[in-house]
């Protein structure tokens, strides 16, 4: 599995969804963009998925993602470590 790098962005900071999909459509062969708004005063959320490339690979991306993520929460000795 290739290395994955993630930066947080601060809120406020850095370029627009706009942008960061040109840039992105510009130097890569597929890309898989997720952003939420902010929540509303129920808790409820806008979450937008937007991908550009090949749909094989853009699962592909997303898998190694929640793959990543998930291995940060992982807790020794739990059930879930264990069965891997």
């Amino acid at each position: 599995m290739a290395k994955i790098y993630v930066r947080p962005v601060k809120k406020g900071s850095g370029p627009t969804i706009e942008q960061i999909k040109t840039k992105l459509g510009e130097e890569n062969a597929c890309y898989v963009l997720i952003t939420c708004s902010p929540p509303s005063s129920a808790g409820e959320m806008e979450v937008e998925l937007s991908y550009q490339g090949d749909d094989t690979l853009a699962s592909y991306l997303l898998e190694n993602a929640q793959e990543f993520f998930e291995s940060r929460h992982e807790i020794p000795g739990t059930m879930k470590e264990e069965m891997l």
